[in-house]
């Protein structure tokens, strides 16, 4: 999640205030330029924004795979003297495929993972309007932020990394009017969240 703000009027910024309030089950950790001081309570100091300055702040979430809360939420709030604005940010924005990022692997690297990454789900998503490698190459990197490995066919091999939960694979093969997958992790709750989204998400 990017935050930026920025001062668009004459005179600097001062005394600007952010607080993350993190639901319960998720850490988060913050970068940004300049970089933020952060507080035990997760209240973010901004420092002094001149004429059409900005200040960026990067927050990562990390929280357990699986079903997500429909009551998860972010909400930021953002004070400067006596005025103080809170926002949510919806559940849309927090599924697991926003914790992961492509891994580039050889159709090799993958194949060396693959037994080692045992919790294993398999399941088959009707209905899908995906009918070429080519698409479902593009919505799978669009959607999921999966990296395809290769391409053989019908069949597609793909890889993506957890900051914390590390690895993840994930064979699909296409057939008329469906998408039949099998995901490996070593993580029988991050397997189970990432077909979760793939039948969610490439339905």
């Amino acid at each position: 999640l990017l935050l930026q703000l920025r001062k668009g009027s004459s005179g600097p910024v001062t005394d600007v205030r952010v607080q993350y309030l993190v639901p319960s089950g998720a850490t988060a950790s913050y970068g940004g330029d300049p970089p933020p001081s952060v507080s035990s309570d997760g209240q973010v100091s901004i420092p002094p924004l001149p004429f059409n300055g900005s200040a960026s702040h990067v927050l990562t979430l990390t929280a357990a795979p699986g079903p997500i809360d429909p009551n998860f939420q972010l909400r930021i709030r953002i004070a400067q003297g006596a005025r103080q604005d809170e926002v949510a940010v919806p559940v849309a924005f927090f599924g697991l495929q926003s914790l992961l990022s492509p891994a580039v692997l050889s159709e090799q690297q993958f194949g060396q993972n693959w037994g080692g990454h045992a919790a294993e789900k398999r399941l088959e998503v009707a209905g899908s309007a995906v009918a070429t490698a080519e698409q479902y190459q593009t919505a799978l990197e669009g959607r999921v932020n999966l990296k395809v490995v290769k391409v053989i066919g019908k069949e597609v091999i793909s890889a993506g990394q957890h900051p914390t939960l590390g690895l993840c694979l994930v064979h699909a093969k296409l057939g008329t009017g469906k998408l039949n997958f099998i995901v490996r992790s070593q993580d029988p709750a991050y397997t189970a969240g990432l077909s979760a989204a793939l039948s969610t998400l490439l339905a």
